[in-house]
């Protein structure tokens, strides 16, 4: 039968198995197909994670069931690829979600747009929000959360904030698609704003391990 391998964050691909055959020696064919060594990688299928010594049969795969695939540390084409180790960030849980409308005596370093507006700390002794938890507008586009959290700029003196581990919202619609670092959970949903008046974000003190994290944002 086919099989549909998703990694995180690369282009899916097919590869042939049988119903006897060991996860193992699908780890295998993976590794002749990506170059990422078999104890480096997690197999998921319904939001379960896949045994070596199982076999394709037990977990009731069938023609085109897709395996999520989700690396555990970075390896694989000498060293060039694009995952990243896991991270901290808000858990992003629908549960949790808040709503809010602006404040008039928001200082300038929180101000948000229209899009995906993240939320970090700067530390720079030299700006106006030194030490407060600013916003940082990106607006639309698709973010790899481990990458972006990297770069993001105080919106006053521009240097790079530190401790960014949450988001906030403003009209527009976003997808999350990620995986957890503990049991390799696939979470994907998707959701919207559509009220410019309203800013949405999380629960800031919820956190989970990620090791991976994609959000897309787009124009309502």
């Amino acid at each position: 039968m086919e099989l549909y391998v998703k990694p995180i964050n690369r282009m899916q691909f097919t590869i042939l198995a049988e119903n006897s055959e060991t996860i193992e020696n699908i780890k295998h064919k993976i590794y002749e197909h990506l170059n990422l060594p078999i104890d480096e990688q997690k197999l998921i299928y319904k939001n379960k994670l896949l045994e070596n010594t199982m076999r394709v049969g037990d977990y009731n795969l069938i023609q085109e069931s897709t395996l999520y695939l989700i690396p555990i540390l970075i390896g694989g084409n000498g060293g060039n690829c694009s995952f990243g180790h896991s991270f901290e960030f808000n858990a992003l849980n629908q549960e949790e979600k808040k709503e809010g409308l602006p404040s008039k005596k928001a200082p300038r370093w929180r101000r948000y747009s229209a899009g995906i507006n993240f939320e970090g700390k700067c530390m720079n002794t030299l700006c106006e929000a030194y030490q407060h938890r600013v916003l940082v507008k990106e607006k639309f586009g698709t973010f790899i959360i481990h990458l972006k959290i990297k770069e993001l700029p105080c919106p006053l003196c521009k240097i790079n904030i530190v401790d960014a581990d949450n988001v906030m919202f403003n009209y527009c619609k976003w997808k999350i698609y990620g995986a957890t670092a503990d049991s390799g959970k696939i979470i994907k949903y998707q959701d919207s704003s559509n009220d410019f008046y309203k800013w949405v974000s999380f629960n800031g003190n919820s956190k989970t391990i990620w090791q991976f994290l994609k959000i897309e944002v787009t124009k309502i």
